[in-house]
């Protein structure tokens, strides 16, 4: 039987900086100078005990590339190379069959500068306004025409990446997961949702065509949210996340394969956890015997930061204002994993009874950590829940 958990890597980024790598580029971890640095910290994670590694794609995308100096060809090569890395990566840590790549695809605010991943004060047509420095900032929409020309838009942002992988067989192909992650606005999740089915109708025209039973262009995906301060940046009940990313359901629905909350306190996560298990609980108690939610129950994501907040403007990095304490001890590491374990073991402990009898609310645990978590955390996680 598979186990109820699989190990997560934790934060590109802040490892190849707290290991003396530059990511002050608008790429971060996606230039190519880092390269070599990149997997050195991917074989890290695995030494660790990740059984998943995230790609160094969080902020990539032709636009980005172009910013810098580079042209469509390159920007696409880069992008697509950064799979083959962590192949690589995998292969030379000797867990080839093991363990999995996964693509990692930031918001639409990774992209922007400064970001806005914990704010999501997008431009037009992705939002009412661009961030301010004054503070006059806004992130919802008065007008719901506007709100849905955003989702549109953001459709088109999410799809345009995703066909830079899913173009190239080998590529897609060696994709075991799609993360989409650090979500900060539920109408960018629900773009991302069109997406992976305007994605999958392309796919099934381009890969299926052969033989429509052999699917394995179909990959897994999630959505995971973040909450700064223990609240969605729009001020989205985790209970409407829940319910918009799986509700509907029609021949062409492609319901996320994972949710969560990433990039997050560990001091937010119990409570978020909770909220968001209850919500999925009462989701399927309402599914029909024959929804496909109840064929492929969806699997809980949670990968929380190392503890720290980053601040966007000034890009660094300081402890939580007004955050509830978590359990410590004089190791942080340790302190780190026994509190996410603890969370991650109650989600995989909780059952609700649907029309086809009680089951696990969650139908796996995908749990490791973002910024500010390194090899430690993993591997402190890893032993404390395998």
């Amino acid at each position: 039987m598979a186990s109820r958990f699989i190990i997560l890597d934790g934060g590109m980024g802040t490892t190849l900086e707290d290991s003396g790598y530059s990511v002050s580029s608008k790429l971060w971890s996606s230039d190519p100078e880092l390269h070599e640095a990149v997997q050195t910290v991917h074989e890290g994670f695995l030494k660790a005990g990740s059984d998943v590694i995230g790609t160094a794609t969080y902020q990539a995308c032709e636009s980005l590339y172009l910013e810098n100096g580079f042209n469509s060809e390159q920007a696409s090569k880069y992008m697509r190379g950064a799979v083959g890395i962590a192949q690589q990566a995998i292969t030379k840590a000797g867990k080839a069959g093991g363990s999995k790549v996964g693509l990692c695809l930031g918001p639409f605010g990774g992209t922007l500068s400064p970001g806005q991943e914990y704010s999501g004060f997008y431009p037009p047509p992705y939002g009412p306004k661009a961030f301010d420095s004054t503070g006059s900032n806004t992130n919802s929409f008065d007008d719901a025409t506007d709100s849905e020309k955003s989702v549109s838009a953001l459709r088109d942002f999410h799809l345009s990446r995703l066909r830079v992988y899913a173009n190239e067989e080998a590529t897609w192909r060696a994709v075991d997961w799609v993360m989409f992650e650090t979500i900060p606005l539920l109408r960018e999740g629900e773009a991302i949702r069109t997406a992976m089915e305007d994605l999958y109708r392309e796919l099934a025209t381009r890969y299926g065509a052969a033989d429509a039973n052999d699917t394995w262009w179909k990959k897994p995906y999630w959505t995971s949210f973040v909450f700064p301060e223990g609240t969605s940046p729009d001020a989205s009940h985790v209970s409407t996340i829940v319910e918009k990313m799986f509700g509907g359901e029609n021949a062409e629905t492609v319901y996320p394969s994972a949710i969560g909350i990433n990039c997050t306190s560990p001091a937010y996560i119990r409570n978020l956890t909770e909220q968001m298990t209850n919500s999925m609980a009462k989701v399927l108690k309402s599914a029909s015997d024959d929804s496909l939610l109840l064929q492929q129950p969806p699997a809980f994501v949670l990968y929380p930061d190392g503890g720290l907040v980053y601040d966007v403007v000034t890009r660094t990095w300081h402890a939580p204002k007004n955050a509830p304490s978590v359990d410590a001890s004089s190791d942080a590491e340790r302190s780190w994993a026994k509190n996410v374990a603890q969370v991650a073991r109650w989600a995989a402990e909780q059952e609700v009874t649907t029309s086809t009898g009680t089951r696990p609310v969650w139908r796996q645990i995908l749990v490791g950590g973002c910024c500010k978590s390194g090899y430690k955390e993993i591997a402190g996680l890893r032993a404390e829940l395998l």
